[in-house]
């Protein structure tokens, strides 16, 4: 019994350190279940899309290049608010980096290459 006691309180003070998403973060392609693609929740009224105030907010040139080549992002990007705090876009690239971006500004705010990139002509002696 003492050691189930113990265990309740380590659980317990895990719950502590455990964030939930904002309203507006997605934990699934496309946004739902349904991966429809549609989010009631962030009120993009079509009026404001065909709008002039509707535009592109910023351009990040990424660091990644190799034998020449430079980054290509294919995935979908993830956008995360913690609580409090500003919004972060998380961008893995061809490259095998992953970045932690300012939503508002694009800046970089960490980066980190998960292993060595290469090329599909790297393959050639696979054949």
């Amino acid at each position: 019994m003492a050691r189930f006691a113990v265990l309740i309180t380590v659980l317990c003070s895990f719950l502590s350190h455990v964030y939930s998403l904002a309203s507006t973060d997605t934990i699934t392609s496309g946004g739902d279940n349904t991966r429809s693609g549609y989010m009631d929740n962030h009120n993009m009224d079509p009026a404001v899309v065909g709008s002039s105030a509707f535009d592109q907010l910023w351009t990040t040139q990424l660091k990644g290049n190799y034998k020449g080549f430079t980054e290509q992002t294919y995935a979908q990007p993830l956008v995360y608010t913690p609580p409090g705090q500003r919004q972060f876009v998380f961008v893995a690239t061809m490259m095998n980096y992953v970045y932690r971006i300012d939503a508002i500004t694009g800046a970089i705010l960490q980066f980190k290459q998960l292993c060595i990139p290469f090329l599909v002509s790297d393959l050639d002696g696979c054949k």
